[in-house]
C-alpha cells in the first residue's frame, strides 16, 4: 500500500482501516516525490500538466494530483 507517500506492506486484515486512513492500493510512485529536493517535475492536476518543484508533490498529490504529465486525448 502507499501510505504518505511511503510503500508499506500490511496485513490483508488491515486494508481497510489503511484506506480508511487515506492509503491506496499499490506502492507508491517512488519516482515522484523522491529525495532529490528542487528537481522540477511534470505532474497532472486538475487535467493541467504543470512543472513543479519535487518537494510540492505530496501537497499536490493531496489535492488530487498524479505523477507524470497529463494524459493527452486524441480526437
Amino acid at each position: 500500500m502507499c501510505y504518505e507517500d511511503v510503500s508499506i506492506e500490511v496485513p490483508q486484515a488491515s486494508v481497510k482501516t489503511m484506506k480508511a486512513q487515506g492509503a491506496t492500493c499499490g506502492g507508491c510512485d517512488e519516482r515522484c516525490c523522491g529525495d532529490e529536493p528542487g528537481e522540477k517535475i511534470d505532474m497532472c492536476l486538475n487535467d493541467n500538466t504543470i512543472n513543479v518543484n519535487r518537494n510540492a508533490c505530496k501537497g499536490i498529490k493531496q489535492a488530487g494530483g498524479t505523477c507524470g504529465p497529463c494524459p493527452v486525448e486524441e480526437d
